[in-house]
This record gives structure tokens, C-alpha cells and sequence, in this order.
């Protein structure tokens, strides 16, 4: 889960969460050392689209002039890679990034104005689409893991 708790940076709108649901394949059994994985994701989002981490823009889309955002709605399938450092049982380093390919569904702004679909030959239209291969997580994470409690078996009731 990734979640943003502020309204702007700059002056600019920059409000962000994502759930993802994913899958990892680990080659050792303590869940340590290298991994990949596969992973479903839902977003929503408000902020000016960066163009830097596009790798392959499904639509030709030209970058949106200072002032213009996005507003709306995003899903996410793709793969992840990493690494997994164990300290001890509890724990852990973790090093990873992950991408594939996004589907938004959003509506443009400039201020309250919405402004995606004037001059543009379409029309009103409920919702924009835009589809891209691209680098959308990474990070690097300090994991702590909540172990049942066991009884030691040595100690005897008193």
C-alpha cells in the first residue's frame, strides 16, 4: 500500500494512493535473497503526469503545459524484482522495483477548470485514457515480522 497525506508540493497538486496484490517467488525458504514476483494493482491519483519514467506511451500523448493535471483512476499488472536481506527472524532489508502496464482513466484540469477536452476534435467525453509501460514502484523497506508466540517448552508450570 501506498498512500500520500498532503494536498500539494510546490503549489502543485500531488495526491497519490495504490494497493497492489502480488505473488513472490523466493529461492531460499526463509523468504531471504533474491525475488520475483507478479502483481495486481488499483490506484487513484491527482497530480501533473510525469513523462520521465514512460518507457513505451501506448497513446502519443504531448506533455501537458505547467498548471494542467490528471484526476482519476489507475490499474496495474506487472512484475516485480528484488532483494531480501535478513538480519535475524524479525528483521529484514528489503530492495525492490517493479513495472509493467498502466491503465488510468482520469479527466484533465487546470485550476477547477476542466480543460481535456476542448479544441481536440472529440468532444465531451466522461473520461480520458492513457496506457503505458513504465517503472510505477520501488523502494526500499525495512520489514519487521510478527511472530506467533510459542511457549517455551523447557520451562515447566510452577
Amino acid at each position: 500500500m501506498l498512500g500520500s497525506f498532503w494536498n500539494s508540493i510546490d503549489g502543485q497538486p500531488l495526491q497519490v494512493n495504490e494497493t497492489f496484490l502480488e505473488f513472490r517467488y523466493y529461492r531460499k525458504s526463509d523468504l531471504s535473497g533474491w525475488f520475483a514476483g507478479v502483481h495486481l494493482g488499483y490506484g487513484m491519483f491527482t497530480f501533473q503526469k510525469p513523462n520521465d519514467l514512460v518507457i513505451y506511451p501506448h497513446y502519443n500523448n504531448a506533455e501537458d503545459p505547467n498548471g494542467v493535471y490528471k484526476s482519476g483512476r489507475s490499474f496495474f499488472h506487472g512484475m516485480t524484482f528484488g532483494y531480501k536481506k535478513r538480519f535475524n527472524k524479525r528483521w529484514a532489508m528489503e530492495l525492490f522495483i517493479g513495472g509493467g502496464y498502466a491503465i488510468s482513466f482520469y479527466k484533465g484540469y487546470e485550476g477547477e477548470k476542466r480543460v481535456d477536452f476542448e479544441n481536440d476534435g472529440f468532444g465531451y467525453r466522461a473520461f480520458n485514457l492513457s496506457g503505458e509501460v513504465l517503472l510505477y514502484r520501488g523502494g526500499l523497506m525495512l520489514v519487521y515480522k510478527i511472530l506467533p508466540y510459542k511457549e517455551n517448552k523447557n520451562k515447566r508450570d510452577r
